[in-house]
């Protein structure tokens, strides 16, 4: 990663803030080895936002991973990552809130509660009513586990996962 165009998609990483860091990794992506880039994904995951903006670019490197290695990809997952993924069940049930813009989005959890809360806070609001929605996904087709945003943050592709309910949110619900 020596090259000017690496060395200029490193520096854009570092000073990206959280809407324009998904940006960044894509374009240092085509600069570095692929596991190079997943760990990179996957320790940067929780400090992107907007990400659902590059919903294509982003499913087009999950079908190559799919192709090349499949899931779970364990590159992007930290220990910690690795033993909440160890410990899912083979049926994993799933909360998203959002809004209806991004309800296609990749990030899910686990917790309910706190799926439920996420499309009252202030960086997430707008784009329609919240929701709450919840789907089922088999743990083979996560593609990876954060823990340093939610708790636990599962990665998976919409076409991974099947939407079971939609539930129109008021309020945050109290955790």
């Amino acid at each position: 990663m020596r090259s000017r165009a690496s060395a200029s998609a490193l520096q854009q990483l570092r000073f990206a803030d959280s809407r324009s860091r998904m940006g960044a990794l894509l374009v240092l992506q085509r600069h570095v080895a692929s596991t190079i880039f997943w760990r990179l994904l996957g320790a940067e995951w929780a400090r992107c936002d907007s990400i659902t903006k590059h919903r294509s670019a982003l499913r087009k490197l999950f079908a190559q991973r799919l192709e090349a290695g499949g899931f779970p990809i364990f590159e992007a997952m930290s220990a910690s990552d690795r033993r909440v993924y160890d410990a899912l069940p083979d049926r994993v049930v799933l909360y998203r809130g959002c809004h209806r813009s991004n309800r296609m989005g990749f990030s899910w959890t686990t917790a309910r509660d706190v799926a439920a809360s996420v499309p009252f806070l202030r960086r997430y609001r707008g784009g329609g009513e919240p929701m709450l929605l919840s789907a089922v996904a088999h743990k083979s087709n996560i593609a990876f586990v954060s823990t340093a945003r939610w708790k636990p943050e599962i990665v998976v592709l919409p076409c991974h996962r099947r939407i079971m309910g939609c539930e129109m949110l008021t309020q945050a619900v109290a955790a």
